[in-house]
C-alpha cells in the first residue's frame, strides 16, 4: 500500500511533464540542440556550408536537444511526483496510527 500511491503520483508527474515538455520546451529545445548543431558544423568543416555532414550535425545537434530537454523535465517532475506521492503516504499511514485507540 506504502508504494501504490508514490507510484500513481510518480505517473501523475510524468505526464503532467511530458505535456509541459511539449507546450514549452520541444522548440527552445530544438533551438539549443540547433546552435549546438551548428557550432560543431563550425568547428569540424571550417564553415557552416550545405554539406552534408553540415546538416547531419545540425540535425543530431537538434535531436539531442529534444532529448535532454524531455529528459531532464521527465525525471524532474517525476522525481517530484514520486516525493509528493511518499510524503501522503506518510502522512496518512501517520494518521491512521494516531487514530487506533490503545487498550491497557
Amino acid at each position: 500500500m506504502k508504494t501504490r500511491m508514490a507510484q500513481k503520483a510518480a505517473y501523475i508527474g510524468i505526464g503532467l511533464g511530458l505535456t509541459v515538455f511539449t507546450i514549452y520546451g520541444l522548440m527552445p529545445g530544438a533551438f539549443l540542440g540547433g546552435v549546438m548543431g551548428l557550432h560543431m558544423a563550425n568547428m569540424v568543416t571550417g564553415a557552416a556550408g550545405a554539406s552534408v555532414l553540415a546538416r547531419m550535425l545540425v540535425a543530431g545537434g537538434m535531436v539531442m536537444g529534444v532529448c535532454t530537454a524531455a529528459l531532464i523535465v521527465t525525471v524532474t517532475t517525476g522525481t517530484l511526483g514520486w516525493a509528493l506521492g511518499s510524503l501522503m503516504d506518510m502522512l496518512s499511514s501517520h494518521r491512521r496510527h494516531a487514530a487506533v485507540p490503545v487498550r491497557h
